[in-house]
């Protein structure tokens, strides 16, 4: 144990409520730091890889060209519909 998670370990513990801390607590906090550390390192290192990934992928796999769009339909109707002026509110 070095000293600054001695001192951080403390720092939790107090932070917890703990008036007073025992050896068994301060090993134990510094147990779970370490832990959130490690889980920390690699879940970092997961998304590196995934960030790698699919970075890899897009500069391999080109999007198809985007189409334009359809023509509108000519059909027969060349009735042109009113806009409604009165709307009503609630």
């Amino acid at each position: 144990m070095t000293s600054w998670e001695h001192r951080a370990a403390v720092v939790r513990l107090r932070e917890h409520g703990r008036a007073t801390i025992d050896e068994h607590a301060l090993f134990a906090m510094i147990e779970k730091m370490r832990q959130i550390a490690t889980s920390a390192q690699r879940d970092t290192k997961r998304a590196r890889r995934n960030r790698t990934r699919r970075a890899h992928l897009s500069s391999v796999t080109t999007p198809p060209a985007a189409q334009s769009p359809p023509e509108p339909c000519q059909g027969t109707d060349d009735v042109s519909v009113p806009l409604f002026d009165d709307i009503e509110e609630w």
